[in-house]
This record gives structure tokens, sequence and C-alpha cells, in this order.
């Protein structure tokens, strides 16, 4: 169960979804969530009522960070004044 949610978890970290874990009794809810607990990437929650009660697996909120934006706008110069900065 611990190698199934790491593959589990690194399947979300790749895809950005999260996963629904099919129905498991508590013991085996608890092995998936403690194999998790310390990952820095995703987290995990059981959802439903027994004896349909099942483990998610998502990605943490990102944290807001500096992120560098797809394109960044560059000041337009022309040819010209790109060699004569070369120049001094």
């Amino acid at each position: 169960l611990e190698t199934l949610a790491k593959n589990i978890a690194y399947k979300v970290k790749r895809t950005r979804r999260p996963v629904s874990l099919e129905p498991m009794n508590p013991y085996e809810r608890r092995i998936i969530h403690s194999a998790l607990q310390n990952d820095k990437y995703v987290f995990t929650k059981s959802e439903g009522e027994d004896p349909f009660r099942h483990v998610v697996i998502a990605l943490k909120k990102e944290e807001r960070r500096e992120r560098r934006p797809r394109y960044e706008r560059r000041e337009r110069t022309s040819a010209y004044e790109n060699t004569r900065r070369e120049q001094e």
C-alpha cells in the first residue's frame, strides 16, 4: 500500500489532478495517509461513508511565490539603439 501511495502521488504531481482510490478499511486508509504525510506537494483526505470510504490524494495549494510569467515583456528598442549601447 505504501508503494501504491507513492506511485499515485507521483501521478498526481505529474497530472496536477486529484486521484480517488478505491474504498478501503480504516487500517488501509491509515497506511496511505501515513505514507504521504511528509510529502511537500500532496495531501490526503478521506471521503465518503463506510463501507465506501476512500482516500483522495491531491496537490497542496501552491504558496504564493514569485512565479515567472510565461513570457516577459521586453522594452522595445530599435536595432540602432542596441548597436549604440554595445559600442559605448
